[in-house]
């Protein structure tokens, strides 16, 4: 009876013995998923802080946007009013308000004022070539690098197209060819 008792016992301790490295090994589990869920967390927190920097920034940008459509218009009608001898495209206004900075707008507005009330006296550099046949577009320098391309008029004497500088020649003269005939 004593030896069978021993061998229950024996039994007994296997048992807890292994339960024993069970619950060691899940002790070990848990501290592993608790080591996750706070990087999951810290991640969580790091991602909503970016998402809140970008949401700022989505909403500094569209008030900038709306300041500058504000911007674009009012020199539209600025230039509507202040130049009776020139009609300046949307495009043109656009990219006269996106100048680096007040200088180069300021220049670019001297050079179109000079084409509206004395084209005679205006330096024109040249008939932009590189264009379909059908295109006589000139193109007129201000502030160096400055390029404005205009055209004969339909209800004014001059038409603006665009306004850029060397390093968006390429993209002006791809817009420019691509525009219909009549133009």
């Amino acid at each position: 009876a004593l030896y069978a008792r021993l061998a229950e016992l024996e039994a007994r301790e296997e048992e807890l013995r292994s339960g024993s490295a069970r619950a060691g090994e899940l002790e070990s589990e848990r501290r592993a998923l608790e080591q996750l869920l706070d990087e999951a967390s810290r991640d969580l927190d790091a991602k909503e802080s970016e998402l809140a920097e970008l949401r700022a920034q989505v909403k500094k940008v569209g008030k900038a946007a709306l300041r500058s459509a504000k911007e674009t218009e009012t020199l539209g009608r600025r230039f509507e009013v202040l130049y009776k001898q020139i009609e300046v495209d949307g495009r043109a206004v656009e990219e006269i308000s996106e100048l680096g900075d007040e200088s180069l707008r300021l220049r670019a507005e001297e050079a179109l004022k000079k084409l509206s009330d004395d084209p005679l006296n205006t330096l024109v550099r040249r008939k932009v070539g590189g264009l379909p046949p059908h295109l006589a577009i000139f193109e007129l320098g201000f502030a160096g690098k400055g390029r404005i391309y205009y055209t004969k008029g339909e209800a004014r004497r001059f038409r603006i197209l665009a306004v850029g500088a060397k390093n968006s020649q390429n993209a002006d003269l791809e817009y420019l060819s691509k525009l219909p005939k009549g133009t």
